[in-house]
């Protein structure tokens, strides 16, 4: 799967859901708002899209970690992105004021990861981290804003990898 700005936001949250029918997700303009394979951080109780405690809710069965763990992943933005703006609002670093947060989700947001989008995927980076998620891959393009073009040979180095080692190759 690609996505990129709004249609990132489709493609994680597609693979989180249902990460046995996705093998790899590229996705960009992500302002640091990734799930969070988790139901619980720090005593934070991580509903979707945040995390995972309630998705039983929402598709009738548990989170497939196993699935999860298997899909490639690899999420990026520009390190210039929050500079663009919506009705004077920053709204790519603030999630609780964009169209794809409600308020509860938005404030659940900042409070794990913080406010700051660059703060939020340093945060998502050390959480994969420290869960063991290795299938993920974080980057901050420098001196880019909310553009794709910064991404293609990482792009490019990433679905030739992924082919390489999927049977679609053949």
């Amino acid at each position: 799967m690609y996505g990129y700005s709004t249609s990132a936001v489709f493609a994680y949250r597609f693979a989180l859901l249902h990460p046995e029918i996705v093998e790899a997700v590229f996705a960009g303009g992500v302002g640091g708002a990734i799930p969070i394979p988790l139901s619980e951080y720090k005593g934070e109780n991580l509903i979707y899209p945040v995390g995972t405690s309630d998705l039983e809710n929402i598709i009738d069965s548990k989170f497939n970690e196993e699935a999860y763990r298997k899909v490639k992943q690899f999420y990026f933005m520009g390190s210039e992105e929050k500079k663009v703006m919506n009705n004077g609002i920053e709204h790519y670093n603030i999630p609780k004021f964009t169209s794809l947060y409600d308020e509860d989700v938005g404030s659940l947001t900042c409070r794990v990861l913080g406010e700051d989008m660059y703060d939020r995927m340093n945060k998502l980076n050390e959480i994969y981290i420290e869960n063991g998620y290795d299938n993920i891959t974080l980057k901050i393009y420098e001196g880019f804003g909310h553009v794709q073009e910064p991404s293609f040979s990482d792009m490019y180095k990433f679905y030739s990898e992924y082919l390489e080692k999927s049977n679609l190759s053949s």
